[in-house]
Order: C-alpha cells, then structure tokens, then sequence
C-alpha cells in the first residue's frame, strides 16, 4: 500500500473480509474479517506491506487503519475501487501495490497498474516473504486490473498530484526543487511554475540534493534506498546503483567526485552514516551511527543533517552538534546551547545555525528558547520571541531578515532584521505552513499536505501577501498555473 497523503502516518492494518456465500450473490450475511499485519518494517515512509494467511474463499478490503493518527478508512461493500478477490489455496496470491490519494478533501483508492507485482520489492528488502512467491502465484484479483471500471484511474490522478515537498532546494540558476510521493521530484521555474520528474518507481522520496557531476544536476533519495539522478535537460529521474548500500531509507546525500559521498541512512531505529569515494555502484564504508529508539520522555528522536563548506554536520534531538571534514575524515562536537534536552535546528542561507530549545517535558512550549550561531556553533547569541508561547524556529531571507510565523489569537508573520533583538509585524499568517525564502528575496510557503490538498504559494513583498502557485486539488503539479 502507497499513501500518496499528508492526512495519516500510514497504511499500518489492512483488514479483509470473507464473504459468505449469501454476500457473494449480494445478500446479507455475518461479517467475518481478517487483519493482515504490517511486515518487513523500517524501510519507507509511505509504502507498506502486508501477508497473511487465509483459508480458500472469496474476500473483499474491509478497512486500512493508521494507528499513530487513529485514522480508519472503511471500504464500502459494493465499492467498485479495489474490487474482489480470490483465495484458491493452492498457490499464494500476490494482490500487486494498492494506491491511497487525496480527492479535493476525500480519500480515494485504487489498484496500481504500473506495479502489478510485489516480488521486486520483496526479493530486495525481504527475502523471507520473498520465497513464498518462488513460484506459481495468483493474482488474485476476481476482475483483471485491465478490465476493471475505469483502469488505473486512481493511480494517474495520484501520480498527476505527489503530496507534499520534503527538503526543499534552490538551484543555482534560480530553480526550486524538492521530494515528493509517488517518486516525484518537484521543480519551480525561474518564473514560478512547478513541473514534476519522476524515476520509474512511485516510492516517496525524502530529499534531493544538487550536484556538478557528469550526468546529474541533482540527485533524489527516498525510501527503499531509492537513489535518482536528473541529468541536466532530461524530464526524467534515472536510477543509481547503489553498490553495497544496506537497505534503508535514504536521509540525505552530499558530497562530489573530489571528497567522496557521505550518506545517511535510517532503518530500524538506527541512523547510519555512510562515505563512499564514488557515487554510481558506490563502495559504501560507515563512519557513524546512532541510536534514535531512546529520546528523551518518550518523544520521537529528530534528525537534523546540513552541508558546510568542508563537509556536513549533524545533530540529533538532545545531545551535540557532529561536525565532519571529508577531506580530513576528522570529527569536531560542539555543545548545543543552553544545555537543552530537546532540540531544533534550522540551516539559514549564509550559513547562520538556528536553534530552539526546550529545557524539559514538563515545560513544553512555555519555555522554549531561541538562539542564533554565525561562527558553526563555536558560540550563540540569544534570541528574543514576538510570541508567549514559541515551537518553530525563524526562517532566515538572503539579506538576513528572520521570519516567524505564531500568535494564540490567530497567527501572525513577525519579522526581525537584528537577529531576533527586536520584532515587527509583516502581516497575518496561516497555520502549519513552512517557509522557505529565495535568494531573490521572493518567499515561498507549503503546507503537509495535512487536511488533503496541498498547496504551494509565493510572496514578493516580505510575506505580507501570497499568491497561490500550485496546489493538489485543481490541477497537475506539470500544468501552468491559470491567471498567473
């Protein structure tokens, strides 16, 4: 299953139901369902798989849930989406990907015509489930995916609209690009319209970095160890071999052919990092790796990796700051301010660290404090909040200016041209969007995607006001936008 939403966490339960003889002729009937349980974790963001084993008979999709956001969606009975399908018991079935996307603000789902079959997956990332397709496999499926009413339909409206912009990048040529679902990479023109590549996968990726080697103007990296080149003036992400890469979801990249390849890689409650001297069938060597499974009061373990000018530098939710010089291969730790137990950090354009910090649960956001580093965390300079109550950080324009956006009583965008001294009002802001501002001084927001439609929107004039650029709801992310 595929979620391409920002609604849930994902598909964690698939439920079935057996149909008695009674509900196969369209009857009434007891209702006897089956949970499938979630296998083969720590590998994606947005793709699960699921087995069981059921006796021989005819079954329906009862329900998906999501256990983190205690969502269930409930399939009708005479849905026309998925259809039936077939257990004979004398083979195992392979049921092929299903599809999950936002329509407008409803959920709609579908069977997936371009991956029709799990075994690939399977014989990757695990082998064990992989064996019991070995052989003779049905499909499953009572009505053909080809014969089913309107064929696909789900599938290429969702692969029309990816969800969501993870890791958002601007190009030295001005672009914008960011990661996106169902293996989309989300690109901004100089002049404001959005387009989207993609590889030959719909697996989500995660991040996307740009690059100077031959080939390849940028590179995606997604769940599943996805690794994607876009060479320059291509509209399509090529595949990397990914060498002796362990399975993972890949975090992030940086690096060149001078220095080598440094990549993080996250599986299992574990954050590996891996150099490799060359990216194409790299020969992947760990350097460090960290525990995520243990924060602080049971909060979830945050990861925060950036590029400096000598290498990366990393950090996790409490702790210190891990500097790394590829050329060196040396290591240097530097504290996190104010001696916090929770942690944010944020990578400004001209190399300016900002954090936020939270002294203990108890706390919470009552006493979150900001602070701002210019010399890579050697030292930090407080920051005041135009807020009572603070949980983001600022953003950081080219020329300097910090943005943030909050208020109790409906939020606000406050901006600070003294390093967080002092505050002004910009102008009235919405929630659970995220900035990102250009070199141009032209501003750009998104939201998750969270109520199902997500939109992208551009401001000229410091955030005061916004024009829509893109959004799911209306119109393809490769469509111009109309009126503009």
């Amino acid at each position: 299953m595929t979620s391409n939403t920002g609604q849930i966490s994902g598909i964690d339960q698939i439920t079935v139901q057996r149909l008695s003889e009674a509900q196969v002729n369209g009857e009434g009937g007891l209702k006897e369902t089956f949970v499938l349980p979630l296998v083969a974790t720590g590998f994606s963001s947005d793709t699960s798989f699921f087995s069981g084993a059921l006796a021989p008979g005819e079954y329906r999709v009862y329900s998906f849930s999501d256990k983190k956001t205690k969502k269930i969606l409930q399939i009708p009975q005479h849905s026309r989406l998925l259809g039936n399908f077939v257990v004979k018991g004398d083979k195992p079935v392979d049921l092929g990907r299903l599809i999950m996307t936002p329509m407008q603000f409803s959920v709609v789902y579908g069977r997936s015509m371009t991956t029709p079959s799990n075994l690939p997956l399977l014989e990757r990332f695990a082998p064990e489930y992989a064996k019991l397709l070995a052989g003779a496999v049905d499909s499953g499926w009572k009505v053909a995916a080809s014969s089913a009413p309107a064929p696909g339909a789900v599938e290429m409206y969702a692969l029309g609209r990816p969800v969501g912009a993870s890791c958002v990048t601007e190009l030295a040529d001005g672009r914008v690009v960011a990661a996106s679902r169902l293996g989309a990479v989300l690109i901004r023109s100089t002049g404001g319209t959005w387009s989207a590549v993609r590889g030959p996968g719909i697996e989500s990726l995660l991040c996307v970095t740009p690059t100077t080697e031959p080939g390849a103007e940028l590179v995606a990296m997604g769940e599943f160890g996805t690794l994607l080149r876009k060479p320059e003036g291509v509209n399509q992400l090529l595949p990397v071999d990914t060498g002796n890469l362990p399975p993972g979801r890949i975090l992030r990249l940086y690096g060149d052919a001078r220095t080598g390849w440094v990549l993080a890689l996250e599986r299992s409650q574990e954050i590996s990092l891996f150099h490799s001297a060359t990216l194409q069938a790299g020969n992947w060597s760990l350097i460090r790796k960290e525990d995520i499974s243990a924060a602080p009061w049971g909060y979830s373990t945050d990861f925060f990796m950036w590029r400096t000018a000598n290498g990366f530098a990393y950090a996790l939710t409490g702790g210190v700051i891990h500097f790394y010089d590829l050329a060196s291969k040396a290591w240097t730790e530097r504290p996190i301010p104010n001696k916090a137990s929770r942690l944010k950090l944020a990578h400004g354009p001209s190399g300016a660290l900002l954090a936020l910090t939270i002294p203990g649960p108890e706390m919470g956001a009552l006493f979150t404090s900001m602070f701002i580093s210019k010399d890579q965390a050697t030292s930090w300079q407080p920051m005041s909040s135009p807020f009572s109550v603070t949980h983001r950080l600022p953003a950081q324009t080219a020329d300097g200016t910090l943005l943030i956006p909050g208020g109790l009583n409906g939020t606000e965008l406050q901006g600070s041209k003294d390093d967080g001294r002092t505050w002004a009002r910009v102008g009235g802001y919405d929630i659970d969007r995220t900035l990102f501002p250009l070199r141009s001084g032209t501003l750009i927001d998104y939201d998750n995607g969270k109520w199902g439609v997500f939109s992208i929107r551009r401001s000229t004039d410091g955030g005061k006001t916004w024009v829509a650029e893109h959004d799911n709801a209306r119109r393809r992310a490769d469509e111009k936008p109309q009126g503009m």
